[in-house]
């Protein structure tokens, strides 16, 4: 899910929330299913254009965190300080994570904070910390990241080589009406090393969240 910039974000440009690496979205959190031990994980993202990170934008995530991330509390009571999609957000991670308490899921938090900055303050660093331990106080086996995207970072990314090709096939000639569509027929041994990358994995990236069932 991608939060745009409304007001009231409490700090987050973008939430994601991810079980076992598949992308989670409300309409599928009522029939949701895991095996134990699965990984539930929510990704926060606040991206600025400034040249420096600030200690405001940290502070805003650990309000939000003891807000939202408090099972003892509603998002309901939140509905003056926070807009509908971060409100959406935080209650399918709740959601989500009730449903599978059972199943012993593993729970990680990584924030990430982007700007053109070239340093690092010491004082932005402490409330990073202080995150982690506000996280740390519900859920205490959790594992907590923040990461501070810098201008060379940034730089890095941007130039990356991206290669996700791979070669499907056929076992005939595909018949495509309009040159962008293909019916094809393929043989099981084919299809199957399409779908699977070189470690025998699902490339769980081709196929929407409720395709592959958990």
């Amino acid at each position: 899910m991608v939060l745009l910039e409304k007001g009231l974000d409490g700090g987050c440009d973008s939430i994601y929330l991810f079980l076992n690496n598949l992308l989670i979205t409300p309409d599928v959190v009522e029939h949701i299913s895991a095996p134990k031990d699965s990984i539930l994980e929510m990704i926060i993202i606040q991206s600025k254009k400034t040249t420096s990170f600030g200690e405001d934008a940290v502070m805003k995530w650990k309000t939000i965190s003891g807000n939202l991330l408090d099972l003892s509390k509603t998002t309901t009571d939140f509905t003056a300080r926070y807009n509908a999609d971060i409100l959406e957000a935080f209650t399918t991670f709740r959601d989500t994570y009730t449903r599978l308490i059972t199943s012993r899921v593993k729970l990680k938090f990584r924030f990430y904070y982007a700007t053109l900055a070239s340093e690092l303050h010491p004082n932005v660093i402490q409330q990073a910390e202080e995150l982690k331990d506000t996280i740390k106080g519900l859920f205490p086996n959790a594992v907590v990241e923040v990461t501070f995207v810098d201008s060379d970072t940034l730089f890095e990314m941007y130039n990356a080589v991206i290669e996700n090709r791979v070669n499907l096939k056929f076992a005939d000639i595909p018949i495509s009406p309009n040159q962008k569509n293909y019916v094809a027929l393929v043989d099981l041994k084919s299809y199957f090393n399409f779908i699977v990358n070189d470690e025998g994995d699902v490339r769980k990236s081709f196929f929407d969240s409720n395709v592959i069932r958990l």
